[in-house]
């Protein structure tokens, strides 16, 4: 049987007026910020490149809270068996579940299955696919989403703040963009205690490197 789950309420308070709504709407854009930044710092491709471990790992955090946000879906097995009947929501239902349920559906049902299994059970088991199939194409494209408005949060934390006139974004520039985010993830770094981050050590070299790059 499926874990209950309690109906999700947002942690927020409602603007009271514009001003307060766009206090709160900036509130939010820094804490995008500080999780962008925590990302980058321990993953230092992001938000360039996103690797398969870390899109596994980011996919998992999102689907809890999709999961909270979308509950379970209770279904009844049609008499003919050709397909599957919607009884409500765990959510709408606050967890009552309806008599006569045969299928309870989420997300994590959903993506219980394989790609490969998925697929078979459009051969072997089509009521099921066709109430699991829904539910994999919402969250791919909630997942898609977030992902990239995390990528966006962390590169607004990179991208230079001022476009000099007439400059064009050669590679001297991304050079020098880069060199001055890894300065940042060095101190981040250092703070948390990494041994091997050493923020002196790292611009010393930076120094070095422009001296006989630009010799």
């Amino acid at each position: 049987m499926t874990a209950k789950i309690k109906p999700v309420t947002l942690e927020i308070t409602l603007p009271v007026s514009n001003r307060d709504a766009a206090y709160k709407f900036a509130r939010t854009g820094e804490t995008a910020s500080v999780i962008a930044r925590y990302v980058m710092d321990n993953n230092p491709s992001f938000p360039d490149e996103v690797s398969k471990e870390l899109k596994t790992e980011l996919s998992s955090g999102f689907q809890l809270r999709y999961q909270e946000l979308k509950g379970d879906t209770y279904y009844r097995l049609s008499e003919d068996k050709s397909h599957f009947i919607n009884l409500g929501n765990s959510i709408e239902l606050k967890n009552a579940q309806p008599a006569g349920t045969d299928k309870v559906i989420n997300v994590n049902v959903a993506y219980g299955y394989s790609q490969q299994a998925f697929g078979q059970l459009k051969n072997t088991d089509k009521a099921l696919y066709d109430v699991l199939s829904p539910v994999r194409t919402a969250f791919s494209k909630y997942v898609s989403n977030n992902l990239k408005g995390l990528q966006s949060a962390a590169r607004a934390l990179v991208a230079p703040t001022e476009k000099k006139r007439g400059a064009t974004n050669n590679f001297d520039v991304a050079l020098d963009t880069m060199f001055k985010a890894y300065d940042i993830r060095a101190i981040n770094a250092n703070n948390r205690g990494d041994v091997t981050a050493i923020p002196a050590k790292y611009r010393t070299a930076v120094t070095a490197f422009w001296n006989v790059y630009k010799a």
